[in-house]
């Protein structure tokens, strides 16, 4: 169960077919688009509804308070410059207002945050483990092309899936806010100030893209390597007197060897993942018993 790969470890992340990727994209999307309305229609769909208006609401709280302090600020260096007693003193109780309004405004909304992540994982786990266990799906695995280390994907995966899906969505709902209500504090400003920071944000976000697009792949085949190492070190704790009794020893500390090298080599290369990086990264090198 635990060594098979989906993803060849030599794939190139760079050569993959732009048509096929595309599918990809638009299949991953409708599969969260259907993992996520499953999860707001199940039966914790009341109190994970609230706890999503909720985190609206406090995430357009957090843009608004924001807003508050750059303005506090502003008038609170402004005092300094200007060497205005009276002006100090007003600024800096304003400045300190809206701080301690932005703290338990921020703590209350990472705690919402979270929880909401874990109603939802909780609520997907269950959901996949009684699915696991219905028709012996568990057994059928066994001999599965398709997916490697289920254990991997009801434990790690799950958690990835659900915290960081909600934590992009939020950061992208968030910045969409903070651009809302910053581009007109900046226009009042320059224009020309406002027209900058877009061309630059733009051409950062695209290089980033194609920089961190090649690293996708990468990530899915750590995760599986890691599974696999794991599951060998777990496979010799479950059959350790198998394993003493016919004098295994060599054979599995060669195949977690071989398993952790694999883990390794992957590491090295996501490190090397862009094409300019490859000819200083060298070789990664392989484990030796």
């Amino acid at each position: 169960m635990g060594t098979r790969t989906s993803p060849s470890e030599s794939d190139d992340p760079s050569t993959a077919d732009p048509a096929a990727e595309r599918q990809n994209f638009r299949k991953t999307l409708s599969q969260f688009a259907l993992v996520t309305r499953a999860f707001y229609s199940s039966e914790r769909r009341r109190k994970a509804r609230i706890l999503f208006i909720i985190l609206i609401l406090l995430s357009l709280a957090v843009g608004g308070v924001q807003v508050l302090m750059s303005y506090a600020a502003r008038d609170f260096m402004t005092a300094i410059a200007e060497r205005d007693l009276r002006s100090y003193w007003h600024s800096l109780g304003w400045y300190l207002g809206s701080f301690a309004l932005a703290v338990p405004i921020g703590v209350f909304y990472r705690w919402v945050e979270e929880r909401l992540a874990l109603l939802w994982r909780e609520w997907m786990t269950q959901h996949l483990l009684k699915r696991y266990f219905n028709n012996r799906a568990y057994y059928l695995l066994r001999s599965s092309e398709k997916i490697d280390n289920p254990d991997q994907r009801i434990t790690e995966d799950v958690k990835n899936f659900t915290t960081n899906s909600l934590a992009f969505f939020l950061i992208a709902l968030n910045s969409a806010v903070t651009l809302i209500a910053f581009t007109g504090v900046l226009w009042t400003i320059s224009g020309m100030l406002v027209g900058t920071l877009v061309i630059y944000a733009t051409l950062g976000t695209v290089l980033s893209i194609l920089i961190g697009r090649k690293l996708v792949n990468r990530h899915y085949l750590q995760y599986e390597k890691e599974a696999n190492f794991r599951y060998g070190l777990v496979r010799v704790r479950d059959n350790a007197e198998s394993i003493a009794f016919y004098a295994g020893e060599k054979r599995e500390h060669l195949d977690l060897v071989h398993r952790f090298a694999a883990v390794v080599r992957n590491t090295a290369a996501k490190r090397c993942t862009s094409t300019a990086s490859r000819p200083w990264c060298g070789t990664p090198p392989r484990s030796s018993a």
